[in-house]
């Protein structure tokens, strides 16, 4: 298999009654990407008409209505040029409904995958029925799979794509935005969750978009791309420039190793929806949490640093008070013990490093005992303490979607995350495990050069973090009631938004590994 020539093509949003000049742009652009070679001509979500069809369903209908005549011209164009095209546009549908759906065409204008958005965003819902379809097609270009806008916002989606054998997922989407510059426009997708979806599924990630303000209300932040499974974007347009992007993508390149996947473990991804909430905790808490980076070599050294930097964290307030990780080959029981005498009644210490069965271990200690103990690859669980109710991953865990959609089924409200290792894309996942699952996440890395330990709030919002490398200590107040907000826009939740009864191929054991 040869390189893959794509092309991602950014068009300017226009009112949905301009539907006929949108379809003539569209057939030129594709003439314009397959004059330059491309293999796979990739448009936006809702490339026809429009993507806000509103208000009300009848004129919603009628605007749609020529959709079918648009996409056999679409087709007919694919077989004209040679080319694989894939094309958004909001659909009629048989039994009179709307869709807002991704059409894949090959080079015969044979048409591959008529996929279905599945999570609404904002008013989709008011308009349009959502879709169940995973799925991959195998063509000669390499295994293609595709997704509608936010359903990238929703890790089950891509993660099934790719455990399917997806080498590139296709996402059209209309990524919306606010801001006075437009130079500066930008969407959470885009600037961490997209590329977390390449990097945690080792796939290929195309993202078409749209530039421009379409119906005074939906401003879309452009920024179209091609994302390598490392997360890294290899290809990009700007947040307000009308053009076509382009990159050659060899399938054959080595991808990066993802951690080993325990379907066993994650039952409550496919389990009905009764998310856990705290109990016995005040709707008014807040609490001021900090992440503690030294470098050591020795327990001793360890102990030290970490009475010292205890000393300071608790004159100055902190309650929650996260050390770094032990490096392996020290003790994690002998650590526990010699640090628990500097601990202040009221405060909560947290601390992993080596356990005695073997596996890294989580430590929440208190002046008077460990209040939680929780082994790493142990059943994934939630723990009341004094003040949280709390989940853990560690290392590869956070790289594992699952693991922090099951901590947030069971009503987590901060994720520690200790992380011994030192990868680039760590702080965007951790972000990303943030905002698609709206509970804090707090990352306690081990000191380098090039690694800094973060605490992110519930938006992905980086709310505070450490100098790569310093000795430090850096906070942020928590206000755990706003993870009982799944809500990210009306109509679109985090949690009652899914649905786990199409999720049962993340718990099979026949699928327990990805590629």
């Amino acid at each position: 298999m040869g390189a893959l020539r794509i092309a991602c093509v950014q068009m300017h949003a226009r009112e949905a009654e301009n539907f006929g000049t949108t379809a003539e742009e569209i057939l030129s652009l594709m003439d314009d990407a397959a004059r330059t070679g491309a293999d796979l001509i990739v448009f936006p979500e809702a490339s026809y008409p429009a993507y806000y069809v509103g208000p009300g369903r009848e004129r919603a209908k009628a605007l749609v209505a020529g959709a079918p005549k648009f996409l056999e011209s679409v087709s007919r164009k694919a077989r004209a040029l040679g080319v694989y095209a894939a094309v958004g546009a909001l659909f009629p549908e048989e039994d009179g409904t709307i869709s807002n759906s991704a059409f894949l065409y090959d080079s015969s204008g044979a048409l591959l995958l008529h996929v279905r958005k599945s999570n609404m965003w904002h008013f989709d819902s008011r308009y349009v029925r959502r879709g169940r379809e995973y799925s991959v097609v195998r063509t000669p270009l390499g295994s293609i799979a595709m997704m509608v806008c936010a359903d990238g916002r929703a890790p089950e989606i891509p993660r099934i794509l790719a455990l399917k054998g997806a080498d590139v997922i296709l996402d059209l989407a209309n990524l919306t935005t606010s801001g006075k510059r437009r130079e500066t426009l930008s969407n959470p997708q885009i600037d961490y969750m997209l590329p977390s979806r390449a990097r945690e599924n080792a796939v290929w990630l195309v993202v078409a978009d749209k530039v421009g303000l379409e119906a005074k209300s939906v401003l879309n932040c452009g920024s179209s791309r091609i994302i390598d499974p490392w997360g890294k974007t290899v290809a990009s347009l700007n947040p307000f420039e009308e053009s076509i992007v382009y990159a050659s993508v060899d399938l054959s390149l080595p991808r990066p190793e993802l951690p080993k996947r325990f379907p066993e473990r994650y039952a409550l991804i496919s389990a009905a929806k009764r998310r856990a909430s705290p109990s016995g905790f005040s709707a008014d808490r807040e609490i001021f949490c900090g992440v503690i980076q030294f470098s050591f070599d020795t327990l001793e050294a360890y102990v030290g640093k970490a009475a010292s930097f205890l000393e300071t964290a608790q004159d100055q307030g902190y309650s929650v008070i996260c050390l770094p990780p032990l490096h392996d080959g020290l003790s994690l029981s002998d650590a526990e013990e010699r640090v628990r005498p500097h601990i202040r009644t009221g405060r909560m210490i947290v601390l992993g490093g080596p356990g005695a069965s073997g596996t890294r271990e989580i430590v929440f200690l208190s002046a008077d005992g460990a209040e939680v103990r929780c082994a790493g690859r142990g059943a994934i669980r939630a723990y009341d303490t004094s003040c949280l109710r709390i989940g853990t991953m560690t290392d590869g865990e956070g790289f594992t979607p699952e693991v922090a959609r099951c901590l947030m089924a069971d009503g987590v409200e901060v994720v520690f995350w200790y992380d011994w290792g030192h990868d680039p894309a760590a702080e965007m996942i951790a972000r990303t495990r943030a905002a698609e699952n709206k509970v804090y996440v707090i990352r306690c890395a081990s000191v380098s050069n090039a690694d800094a330990s973060c605490i992110v709030a519930p938006t992905g919002v980086i709310a505070a973090s450490t100098l790569p490398g310093e000795d430090q200590i850096s906070g942020a107040m928590l206000t755990p009631f706003l993870t009982s907000l799944k809500t990210v826009v009306p109509g679109t939740n985090v949690y009652e938004d899914r649905f786990p009864e199409d999720y049962e191929y993340l718990v099979s054991q026949e699928h327990g590994h990805t590629k």
